[in-house]
């Protein structure tokens, strides 16, 4: 059975979920392309690794309602540089390194 290409997949889907492993073949693999492709009332669930889609994409598709939601409200909070609500490993969320990683997302993507 063929599916079609990864964009036509996304465009007639109702629920895209992403559930392959991070390398280089699949690394930003969820690209503006397949993000415009898709439904303005589809919902992106990502199970597998960050890099895999484009976050900065993602976060403004979401903004500006180009999809109906994604499992991203942690991402969205991440991209803030805010300690994402319902962290499953509390434990890093006090850690120097991810600190510094939040904050440095909180300056890429900064709302004002």
């Amino acid at each position: 059975m063929d599916l079609g290409s990864l964009e036509e997949v996304a465009e007639k889907s109702d629920i895209l979920t992403i559930n392959c492993p991070l390398n280089e073949e699949t690394k930003g693999i969820i690209s503006a392309d397949i993000l415009s492709a898709m439904k303005p009332t589809a919902y992106l669930i990502n199970t597998a690794r960050g890099p895999i889609v484009d976050q900065k994409t993602l976060t403004e598709v979401l903004t500006r309602g180009g999809i109906g939601a994604a499992d991203v409200k942690a991402v969205m909070d991440g991209m803030r540089g805010k300690v994402p609500v319902g962290i499953v490993n509390k434990e890093i969320a006090g850690s120097a390194v991810w600190q510094e990683k939040l904050k440095g997302y909180g300056e890429i993507f900064d709302d004002g």
